[in-house]
């Protein structure tokens, strides 16, 4: 809580160098992320508890939403996980960050995320790209 607060007093005073602005990196390294469409959500999962609990609120989901999902190791493996939610309609940055955050994904990275669209970020919202080898 201390890290996270200390970011946002950081960010609040226009001291951002905690935070990698997506935009930025995605223009410097175009092939290194995975940069959602409109209809799109990107979860990371970081254990089993996030995991089990993504799979059961995906169900409560599934009865408001037409979706199809992918889920695959992140770079650091198993229990690690990335999962691409593609829906039939389309969604604000902030409607993302929340559908992202009901499902169980990092938070400490989502409220990153949300900072960073408040500053600006025109892509705030992004996976590095998990590579063969």
């Amino acid at each position: 809580m201390k890290k996270l607060k200390k970011l946002l007093r950081q960010t609040k005073t226009g001291l951002h160098e905690y935070i990698v602005r997506g935009d930025e990196l995605v223009k410097d390294n175009p092939d290194n992320y995975i940069v959602p469409d409109a209809n799109q959500i990107l979860i990371d999962i970081d254990g089993e508890g996030q995991y089990t609990l993504f799979n059961e609120r995906l169900e409560i989901l599934e009865e408001f939403y037409e979706f199809e999902y992918s889920v695959k190791p992140s770079s650091s493996g198993v229990p690690h996980r990335h999962v691409s939610v593609i829906f039939r309609c389309e969604f604000t940055v902030p409607e993302k960050l929340f559908l992202q955050s009901f499902l169980a994904s990092d938070h400490m990275r989502d409220i990153m995320s949300f900072v960073q669209f408040q500053a600006g970020d025109k892509i705030p919202i992004l996976l590095r790209k998990v590579t063969d080898g």
